[in-house]
């Protein structure tokens, strides 16, 4: 039955129970489209303990969501699931059946595929603020990649049917949605350009200038990375990637510090 068949003031009228949904005496019509609401826990995160809570104040904060009224970012946020999950939980298996879009409270994720021999290669690094799972909820295709927490992370998940409704009542949020895709996309051309024509160095010094941000004039990347996190995102050896930032930190390209890297003039070119 779709969602619009059922008002969200059918369901909101009800008594709130621990998990922050309208409990007690549903229907059966009322049951059916709860049910597809709460459908929105990983399968592989399912038994972790979730956060209870009442309503998602912080969805406002959601470049997607900003421009819903109050009463829209009201009932989304009665009708969505907040979970919590420790470092290293994979939220999304590559090939598992899209069934929910994932709003990032707190914390970050690494978007990623792999092989059988478990060679990685890391497509995304998405922080609090960012979304994923969006375009398997368009086409109801599997995901495309894999998802895990590198810290512990606050998930705010909307089941398909939840989010069809909403890009139906809310068209402001569908062209936000197109936004972001337009930049996913033209993010990967670039990403597969590079990978087809550049060298590993290339490659690398792409990474890091994507990566840095400014602060006090001085280029700066503020997340923690191994040599193995920079080689999963350039598809090259750990070895390899060791050498060229060596040689990048003796030339006083670049300083390392804590696993953090500054860039402290221009990167060469070639190498």
């Amino acid at each position: 039955m779709p969602l619009s068949s059922l008002s969200f003031n059918e369901a909101k009228a009800r008594e709130a129970d621990m998990n922050g949904f309208p409990s007690a005496k549903y229907s059966s019509r009322e049951q059916n489209v709860l049910s597809l609401w709460r459908s929105s826990s990983p399968s592989t995160a399912r038994n972790l303990p979730s956060t209870p809570q009442e309503g998602c104040p912080e969805l406002s904060r959601i470049p997607l969501f900003s421009k819903l009224p109050a009463e829209g970012l009201r009932q989304l946020s009665l009708y969505g699931v907040a979970r919590t999950y420790p470092k290293n939980t994979i939220l999304i298996h590559e090939k598992d059946q899209g069934e929910s879009l994932y709003v990032i409270l707190s914390g970050k994720v690494k978007i990623y595929v792999s092989n059988k021999a478990g060679k990685e290669i890391i497509l995304n690094i998405l922080n609090p603020g960012e979304y994923f799972g969006e375009l398997e909820l368009i086409d109801t295709g599997p995901y495309s990649a894999s998802v895990m927490t590198l810290e512990r992370s606050q998930i705010y998940m909307i089941s398909r049917a939840c989010l069809h409704y909403y890009l139906l009542e809310y068209p402001t949020i569908a062209l936000e949605l197109l936004h972001s895709l337009a930049l996913r996309i033209r993010l990967l051309t670039e990403s597969v350009k590079s990978f087809a024509l550049d060298n590993v160095y290339q490659r690398v010094i792409r990474t890091l200038l994507n990566l840095a941000t400014e602060r006090d004039g001085t280029l700066a990347i503020e997340q923690r990375l191994t040599q193995q996190d920079v080689a999963n995102r350039v598809g090259a050896s750990r070895e390899m990637v060791s050498h060229i930032l060596k040689e990048l930190n003796a030339g006083g390209y670049i300083k390392i510090k804590d696993r953090k890297i500054t860039i402290q003039r221009k990167l060469p070119l070639g190498w």
